[in-house]
């Protein structure tokens, strides 16, 4: 049986929003674990949004959660729009 855990050293970050945008791969395997979902929760409010390769776009808004696929074939890159802070929780789900 298939057990999942989280990894428990999630991480905070806090930043100004930049026009700025690169686009980002997950890691499948970290230190012989394997890396299942992504998962990112927006503690504040911005204009920002994530676009993933498929042109699916997700707003950035204050106590949602965006889980997916920890795998090189979901890239996707932050857009953005405004100056405001921003702060994130984000850490993975792992197979033991």
């Amino acid at each position: 049986m298939t057990k999942l855990v989280s990894n428990l050293n999630f991480k905070l970050k806090s930043y100004n929003s930049q026009n700025q945008s690169t686009i980002k791969f997950e890691k499948r395997i970290i230190n012989n674990k394997e890396k299942l979902l992504t998962y990112i929760w927006f503690l504040t409010d911005t204009n920002d949004k994530i676009h993933f390769w498929n042109n699916h776009v997700v707003e950035c808004k204050k106590g949602s959660i965006l889980i997916f696929p920890a795998s090189w074939c979901f890239p996707y890159k932050e857009i953005n729009e405004c100056n405001k802070k921003k702060i994130i929780l984000y850490g993975n789900l792992y197979r033991s």
